[in-house]
């Protein structure tokens, strides 16, 4: 195991960073820093001979697996789930790989994905010297722009018959005033039964968020 992910073995499980060292042979070299933290999943910042990028890592013990559960139940990518905990995780961070993929196939402007293993995604940096935030804490300055491109990504979405399902300001970065969608786990299709009120929670949080 390498030096430096001694320093994280109070952070993360000895699984996590078994992951991440074997992540790290191909896609890169040293972990920077925390981007966002949260109660079931960390963003952190890797730095590549070529600049940064962006790893998401999925709690396996405090993550919520009734949430997950309900959206992998139903998605025809996901026929067989293995029951424990740790199976369900690797399902929902293939899940988020997977739709971030369509999303980015669909012409929707989303963190690029790179690569997963287990519980770990790696994706493009969004930002430059310093991570780009969520529209909640940097609201766009034309509103009305921000409401006709997301509208139009949506609209995008909807040909494909596909839904974010989250999709307010918590769940957008601005990134030198272009939205950026991101946390895409939640994600499905048409055929899942969530899919109608998935789309209606979107629209409603769209309209409050952005108009007026």
């Amino acid at each position: 195991m390498r030096e430096e992910f001694k320093v994280y073995q109070g952070v993360f499980d000895d699984f996590t960073i078994k992951t991440l060292y074997t992540l790290s042979l191909k896609h890169f070299e040293t972990i920077e820093g925390p981007i966002k933290t949260g109660k079931e999943a960390d963003v952190y910042s890797l730095l590549t001979e070529k600049g940064r990028v962006a790893a998401k890592i999925f709690r396996i013990e405090t993550s919520n697996f009734k949430t997950m559960r309900e959206y992998i139940i139903g998605d025809n990518r996901f026929p067989y789930i293995r029951k424990g905990k740790r199976k369900m995780v690797f399902a929902w961070a293939k899940k988020e790989f997977s739709n971030l993929q369509r999303a980015i196939d669909m012409g929707i402007r989303a963190p690029e994905p790179i690569a997963f293993k287990n519980n770990v995604i790696l994706m493009e940096f969004i930002g430059n010297e310093k991570p780009a935030i969520a529209a909640k804490d940097n609201p766009p300055k034309n509103k009305e722009k921000w409401r006709k491109i997301i509208n139009n990504y949506m609209e995008t979405m909807k040909k494909y018959d596909f839904v974010h399902g989250d999709l307010n300001e918590f769940n957008v970065l601005n990134h030198k005033e272009e939205p950026i969608l991101i946390d895409w786990a939640q994600a499905v299709f048409k055929e899942h039964p969530l899919y109608e009120k998935m789309w209606k929670r979107d629209m409603k949080n769209v309209k409050r968020w952005l108009s007026g």
